[in-house]
C-alpha cells in the first residue's frame, strides 16, 4: 500500500512538471523573475508536495521493511526480558 501510493504521488508530482513545460516552455526558477500564471505556481506547488510526499512513503517502506526483516531478533530480546511470547510456549495454569 505504500509502494502503491508512493509511485502514484511520483506520478502525479512528475504529470504536473510535464505540464508546467507544455503551459510555459521558458519558465526558469533561477534568473530574472517573470510574472507566471496562477496555474504554473499551482502546479509547481502540487509538484513539489506530490514528490515530498512520494519520498515520505518510500521511506517509510524501507522502515517498515527493516522492521520486518528484524522481527525475530526483537522477538529474542522480548523473550529474553519477559519470557515465551508464543501460545505453545506459554505454560498453562
Amino acid at each position: 500500500m505504500l509502494a502503491g501510493w508512493s509511485v502514484i504521488c511520483a506520478v502525479v508530482s512528475a504529470t504536473c512538471t510535464i505540464l508546467i513545460a507544455l503551459i510555459k516552455p521558458d519558465f526558469q526558477l533561477l534568473g530574472p523573475v517573470e510574472p507566471v500564471g496562477g496555474s504554473v505556481v499551482v502546479l509547481l506547488v502540487l509538484g513539489i508536495a506530490f514528490a515530498l510526499l512520494a519520498v515520505l512513503l518510500m521511506m517509510g517502506l524501507f522502515e517498515t521493511a527493516r522492521r520486518l526483516d528484524r522481527f525475530d531478533e526483537y522477538k529474542a530480546e522480548l523473550e529474553q526480558q519477559w519470557g515465551p511470547i508464543d501460545d505453545d510456549k506459554v505454560p498453562q495454569v
